[in-house]
């Protein structure tokens, strides 16, 4: 194994509250009374523009989604402001031995760049993977359950679908690391692990991780 590809909320920033307490506000300011949460799975894995469209559509808001777009913008860098971004508890860790074993590693994610660029750890995150992040929305690629992403990560890294390995959060990702090809770990920091059971290997967290054995199984 030579690489291996993050996905970014939920498993390295824990984003959830935010989001929560961000689309609150934003569907606030739209007199929408109430934030379905049961919808989370439908946006995760989606583009800023996608997730916006899903919202328009279900809430019936007679406005474009350009200007729904600059309404969710404006309400995350409200929330952040105010709540802070944290990393995953074990993700440094984890981190800490794939880099003592050499190993590269990136970030792949629908996250939107604009808005992680708002964040006060962009600039770790950014020295911690030498620049090598990766957005769905900015190279224009299809979001996933498609590939797109994780294809595009293995091409920038010079690396090989199999000797790769990605780590996800959601059943949407782990669709999309295994249509690239690419061994996969499933931490229930956001879905039940019962909806991770497509990954090769599924963990509670990150602490629970035999880096060794997730690399030497074939």
């Amino acid at each position: 194994m030579t690489t291996v590809i993050y996905d970014l909320e939920g498993i390295i920033i824990d984003t959830e509250g935010i989001w929560d307490i961000s689309h609150n506000l934003f569907l606030d300011k739209l007199g929408v009374n109430s934030y379905d949460r049961d919808y989370k799975k439908e946006l995760a894995g989606k583009t800023l523009w996608e997730g916006t469209e899903i919202i328009r559509l279900l809430y019936s808001l007679n406005i474009t989604t350009s200007e729904l777009i600059g309404l969710r913008k404006s309400s995350f860098v409200e929330t952040i402001s105010s709540f802070e971004v944290s990393l995953i508890k074990g993700f440094l860790d984890v981190n800490d031995k794939i880099s003592n074993l050499n190993l590269k590693a990136c970030i792949a994610t629908s996250m939107d760049k604009d808005l992680f660029d708002q964040l006060s750890l962009s600039g770790f995150l950014y020295d911690l993977f030498l620049n090598k992040v990766f957005f769905t929305s900015s190279e224009r690629l299809k979001s996933k359950p498609a590939p797109d992403i994780f294809l595009y990560a293995l091409r920038e890294m010079n690396a090989k679908s199999s000797n790769a390995l990605v780590i996800e959060d959601s059943p949407i990702g782990i669709k999309a690391a295994k249509a690239a090809g690419i061994k996969c770990i499933g931490i229930s920091n956001t879905f039940d692990k019962k909806l991770l059971q497509d990954a090769d290997f599924v963990y509670d967290s990150f602490n629970q991780i035999d880096l060794d054995l997730v690399i030497n199984v074939k």
